[in-house]
Formats: structure tokens, C-alpha cells, sequence
């Protein structure tokens, strides 16, 4: 019980940091990573120069029901919801965080 609610504080410690600064910190398993809110990232498409930015949500909303199907009898219909899903709300700008990674589609400006 005590090792269950201490990786329960830590893993509240990290999410808590990544809400505040963005910043991952590497020494728990994952790499180097800055995570970013759409908000800000279309900012910084912007502040770059692009115009027509779109945020993409890559697996959307789905994603975690697909996993917790792996291996199962059903992954293969959850997993093809959850893809259906995510192209439907690809672009959903409440839905687009939901998804664990993030896709930039932009016009960058002639050269």
C-alpha cells in the first residue's frame, strides 16, 4: 500500500509540473520533452512566420480506450473506433488536447 501511494504522489508531482513549466523531467523513463498547450503552439507557428495554422490531435480522444484493449478480444474493434474517432475530431479545437501528441499543419511564407 505505502509503494502504491507513493508512485501515486509522484506521478500527481509530475503531472502538476507539466501543467505548470511544460517541461518532462527525464529522470523518471521518458526523454528530454517540452510539452506544449495548442494554444501556445499556434502562437509560436505564428510568431514563425506561418499562417493557416491547423493543430492536429494525432490519436484522439480514443486513444486510451485502445490501449487499455490491448491484447483483448475486442482491440481490433476498439482500436478501429478510436482511429474513426480521431479523424472525425482531428482538428475539434476542445478535443485536439486529448490526444497525446500534437501535428502542425501550416503555409509557410514564400520565399
Amino acid at each position: 500500500m505505502l509503494a502504491t501511494a507513493r508512485f501515486g504522489d509522484h506521478v500527481l508531482s509530475d503531472a502538476e509540473r507539466l501543467l505548470t513549466n511544460g517541461v518532462n523531467d527525464a529522470s523518471i523513463g521518458f526523454t528530454h520533452a517540452y510539452f506544449h498547450r495548442v494554444a501556445e503552439l499556434t502562437a509560436e507557428c505564428e510568431a514563425a512566420g506561418l499562417t493557416d495554422v491547423v493543430i492536429h490531435g494525432v490519436e484522439g480522444p480514443g486513444w486510451p480506450a485502445a490501449e487499455a484493449a490491448l491484447p483483448g478480444p475486442h482491440a481490433d474493434a476498439t482500436f478501429d473506433g478510436a482511429l474513426r474517432l480521431a479523424r472525425l475530431l482531428s482538428t475539434e479545437p476542445e478535443v485536439v488536447p486529448a490526444s497525446a501528441h500534437l501535428l502542425v499543419a501550416a503555409t509557410a511564407p514564400p520565399r
